[in-house]
């Protein structure tokens, strides 16, 4: 981001929009991680296991793993409510050839299923 480039050299913060940037910021990363967290805070039911070590997402909510019915290739910086809502508007017309029932149907997104602690490592470098 040659705009901003000395601005975020500087160390400043900027605001993130409804992203999956802010989502790997503010949730991913730090609920995949041992340990206390503002993102935690806020899941007062305790509805996502805490991490025992460094994981992915998935790994969390779904620690047995899940047929993924679906890949999914979209830009991080998209509004996060638009890729659901298009990803919603395509499973009710797709869902029947994959599953039963459209809330069964598993879609691969990156930044959930990778362990974003180490991603180099399960994607490889190239």
């Amino acid at each position: 981001n040659m705009e901003n480039a000395s601005a975020i050299a500087n160390g400043t913060k900027f605001k993130q929009g409804p992203n999956l940037y802010a989502l790997d910021t503010l949730v991913v990363t730090p609920m995949t991680k041992p340990g206390a967290c503002e993102a935690r805070d806020v899941d007062r039911q305790n509805t996502i296991a805490e991490a025992a070590g460094m994981s992915s997402f998935s790994e969390l909510v779904n620690p047995f793993g899940l047929i993924v019915h679906c890949f999914v290739s979209h830009y991080w910086g998209h509004d996060f409510r638009s890729t659901v809502t298009a990803l919603e508007l395509w499973a009710a017309e797709h869902y029947q050839a994959m599953t039963s029932e459209k809330e069964s149907l598993v879609f691969w997104i990156c930044l959930f299923a990778l362990n974003q602690h180490n991603v180099a490592a399960e994607v490889g470098q190239n």
